[in-house]
């Protein structure tokens, strides 16, 4: 081989080798990446509970509060807790499905 092709074979081996280390760099960020849209995902499903869970207990503290007034407040809170009864029926049945 002539000296001119051997240094394009040179020239090609480099590029190929910076192209391979390109791609190495670039699947390690996407796992990277994976990784925290994996924990992204976690902080939002544990939000999304505790959303559940403070709506539950804002719902609970009204049919409290509404026990201890008069009679008007004593009958919307006997449809709240009907209401939350109807709920807990519900879910039930999904659960036993």
């Amino acid at each position: 081989m002539s000296d001119n092709v051997q240094n394009l074979l040179v020239i090609l081996e480099d590029c190929v080798n910076d192209v391979i280390k390109l791609c190495d760099k670039h699947k390690r960020q996407i796992e990277e990446l994976k990784a925290s849209l994996k924990g992204k995902d976690e902080k939002i499903l544990q939000a999304e509970r505790m959303i559940t869970t403070l709506k539950t207990n804002y719902t609970n503290l009204l049919t409290a509060r509404g026990l201890a007034n008069d009679k008007e407040a004593f009958r919307q809170a006997r449809k709240q807790v009907t209401q939350l009864v109807r709920e807990v029926d519900f879910c039930i049945a999904h659960l036993n499905e």
